[in-house]
């Protein structure tokens, strides 16, 4: 998949609400190409402004990271398993902490539109 840093003036997008212990967080993964995940925004419904800000900075990281080739499998890993207060999700899981639950709604999104992997940027010598 080549690499592209340009937002195109339209994109397909997916909304997806997930529990968490901070209230509900809902993700929206904009996506071309095959299901590729293209952007990240992160909503939180009961955040005050340091958790927004947080938040924000959390898209605006993995967005950017994605559009440089970083497989959004980095960062399900990287996020998986952080745990603050874990709540069940009402479909027979248990959520961690918001991260863990990014991280389960990236997963499933991946699964679900069987995206593949993007090369990740090779550096040059």
């Amino acid at each position: 998949m080549p690499i592209e840093k340009q937002r195109p003036r339209e994109l397909r997008s997916v909304t997806i609400s997930q529990v968490t212990d901070h209230g509900t967080m809902y993700i929206t993964i904009g996506y071309k190409l095959k299901g590729y995940p293209f952007e990240v925004f992160i909503a939180m419904g009961n955040a005050g402004d340091h958790e927004r800000a947080w938040i924000e900075a959390l898209s605006r990281a993995i967005t950017t990271g994605i559009r440089h080739g970083v497989p959004a499998s980095v960062y399900i890993d990287q996020l998986r398993g952080i745990t603050c207060q874990p709540v069940p999700d009402g479909r027979g899981n248990l959520v961690r902490s918001p991260a863990d639950g990014l991280a389960r709604v990236l997963a499933e999104f991946c699964e679900t539109t069987r995206a593949e992997k993007p090369e990740a940027k090779k550096e040059s010598s």
